[in-house]
C-alpha cells in the first residue's frame, strides 16, 4: 500500500486554484502529514526487522493495522478540509450577529478537530509501540533449545516434554483500538 507523499494528492483533487487561507492549512496539514509518513515508515521498518521473530498472524495483523491507520488519517484530514471549506463559503452580505456567532462555532470545530488531528499522531505512535512490543515478546513457554527426537531407533531419544509447547501453538494477541475499528479490509 502506497502512502500518499504529499496531502495535495488527496485533498486537493481537481480543484485548479487555491486560496491564500487554503494554502495555509494544507502547508500545516502538509506539515502534520510528514510526521504521520514518518510513524508508518518506522512502522513498516519495525515490521520488516522483525518479521522472521513474528508469527503469520501477527504480519497480517500488522498490515491491516497500517490501513487501518491510513484510513484514519486520511478520513480525519479530509474532514478538516471540508469543514474548514464550508465555513468559508459563508456570504460577506448578510454580515449579521447570527453569522458571527456560526463563524466562531465553526472556527471552534476547525480548531477542536486540528487539536484532535494532532492527537491522533499521539495515538498512532502508541499503537504502533504497543503492536511492536506484543508481537515481538519473547515467548517464554519455549525454550531456547527444545529436547528433541533424534530418530526412532536412536539410543540417546528424549521425548518431548508435554509443557513445552510448540513455536506455532503460541498465540498472536493483538487488539486493534476501537478508533480504528472501521469496515474490515474483507468487508465491501
Amino acid at each position: 500500500m502506497e502512502i500518499a507523499v504529499n496531502v495535495r494528492d488527496f485533498l486537493v483533487g481537481m480543484k485548479e486554484t487555491i486560496t491564500t487561507s487554503e494554502e495555509e492549512m494544507l502547508s500545516n496539514l502538509q506539515d502534520l502529514h510528514e510526521q504521520f509518513t514518518e510513524i508508518m515508515n518506522g512502522f513498516e521498518d519495525q515490521v520488516s526487522a522483525h518479521a522472521l521473530s513474528m508469527s503469520p498472524e501477527a504480519r497480517i495483523v500488522a498490515h491491516e493495522l497500517r490501513v487501518r491507520m491510513y484510513q484514519d488519517w486520511r478520513a480525519k484530514l479530509t474532514e478538516y478540509v471540508f469543514l474548514t471549506a464550508s465555513s468559508e463559503d459563508v456570504s460577506n452580505e448578510d454580515a449579521d450577529n447570527a453569522e458571527k456567532v456560526e463563524e466562531k462555532e465553526s472556527q471552534y470545530q476547525r480548531d477542536s478537530l486540528m487539536s484532535s488531528i494532532k492527537d491522533r499522531l499521539e495515538l498512532f505512535q502508541s499503537v504502533v509501540n504497543d503492536y511492536i512490543q506484543v508481537s515481538t515478546q519473547v515467548r517464554t513457554k519455549r525454550p531456547i533449545l527444545a529436547p528433541a527426537v533424534s530418530s526412532p531407533t536412536s539410543m540417546n531419544k528424549r521425548p518431548l516434554d508435554s509443557d513445552v509447547s510448540d513455536f506455532e501453538s503460541d498465540s498472536f494477541i493483538f487488539e486493534i483500538p476501537h478508533f480504528l475499528c472501521g469496515p474490515t479490509l474483507n468487508s465491501v
